[in-house]
């Protein structure tokens, strides 16, 4: 954003990061994910630089709040330095995913384990219900229709649940956790 003093971008600026929560009890810029952008006189004072913050075509992006207060060329100018400096970066440090980074703990495989069974009991219900005509229509649907719907909303729930739970055992550290939550790779 500002490459040496005399540059005169001083981004300042607010927002919230992909994986952002509020927590009534903390101000943003304390999340402990470290999820809450703060960028003073265009330096980080916390938080990270994700899909969300750098420019994905909203308002409190720093890409469009470089382009607003500075012009296109100041704006073409940082993302050619940004560019520049994530290629630098991992050419130095490197970005790879090794096998522990994906294979499943034992507690892992235990709580998929449960909410798939859970999952399935809940399916095969409906699926019985179905075949026994007690399963109620939903407004503008027969009850084929109806039963996909609902088995459809288990199963994403279960997917919604499993992550989440694969976020909480995984380390901030873990490659593919970074990529999932800076939002790169279409996550």
């Amino acid at each position: 954003m500002r490459p040496n003093k005399k540059s005169k971008v001083l981004v300042n600026m607010d927002a919230a990061c992909k994986e952002y929560k509020p927590d009534p009890a903390l101000p943003p810029d304390l999340n402990h994910d470290d999820a809450w952008l703060v960028i003073r006189n265009s330096e980080i004072m916390c938080g990270v630089m994700d899909k969300n913050t750098l420019g994905s075509g909203k308002k409190d992006s720093i890409f469009y709040v470089i382009l607003r207060d500075y012009g296109p060329d100041c704006l073409v100018q940082s993302m050619n330095r940004l560019a520049k400096l994530a290629a630098r970066w991992l050419a130095n440090e490197g970005f790879s995913i090794g096998i522990n980074d994906v294979w499943p703990s034992a507690e892992l495989v235990r709580k998929k384990n449960i909410l798939v069974e859970q999952a399935y009991a809940k399916c095969d219900l409906l699926i019985k219900d179905f075949k026994e005509g007690r399963l109620k229509s939903d407004a503008g649907c027969d009850e084929e229709l109806t039963m996909e719907n609902q088995i459809s909303g288990i199963l994403s729930d279960v997917r919604q649940k499993g992550g989440a739970i694969c976020f909480e055992q995984l380390s901030n550290w873990n490659a593919p956790t970074i990529m999932a939550k800076s939002g790169s790779k279409g996550m």
